[in-house]
């Protein structure tokens, strides 16, 4: 149990997702594969799937996330930024909000994509998420081809403060109820 909880745990780390790509590729080229053989290596690859998702939901849903993701990074480079240190990677808000059509293309075509291909080859049920990754990948790059900005793309979109906000200024599906704030 412990082993398979850890072994979730990880499973969203990034750093990691090279490495699933090439356990699956395996196992999607291994002739009548023993799913049953390779049950933690799928719950991990599964989760990992839903984690890296996004690209692949309906377009008002990887819309919304995508701005949520980046809001998320761009608060991390405001503090980085703030405190005298490196910005990491993906988290410069000028850069992110100029470059996220090409930024989008480069995360789905690199990363999501191979790596779904690689989960649609051993679960069927992961390729209805490639033909998502297909719709999106096709928004994106219409969106880049007309040189689309962040504050463009977004500019009719509901504006949602970042996590560091305080929780009266929350959307409402992030605050927490006011009377455990006060217990806090």
């Amino acid at each position: 149990m412990r082993k398979g909880i850890i072994g979730q745990v990880l499973a969203t780390d990034m750093a990691r997702h090279g490495d699933y790509v090439k356990r699956l590729a395996d196992l999607s080229e291994t002739p009548n594969p023993k799913l049953g053989e390779s049950k933690e290596l799928l719950l991990e690859a599964i989760l990992h799937a839903s984690d890296i998702s996004n690209p692949a939901k309906p377009r008002q849903q990887m819309l919304r996330w995508t701005r949520l993701v980046n809001l998320e990074f761009w608060a991390q480079g405001d503090e980085e930024r703030r405190l005298g240190v490196d910005v990491s990677p993906l988290c410069d808000r000028e850069a992110g909000k100029a470059g996220l059509p090409a930024g989008q293309i480069g995360f789905i075509t690199f990363m999501v994509l191979p790596y779904y291909k690689h989960m649609g080859a051993v679960l069927i049920e992961c390729q209805e998420a490639a033909e998502g990754l297909d719709k999106n990948i096709s928004f994106w790059k219409e969106m880049k081809e007309q040189g689309k900005t962040y504050d463009e793309i977004y500019a009719d979109f509901e504006q949602v403060e970042t996590p560091a906000m305080t929780s009266e200024k929350w959307p409402s599906f992030l605050a927490r109820p006011k009377e455990e704030d006060d217990a806090v």
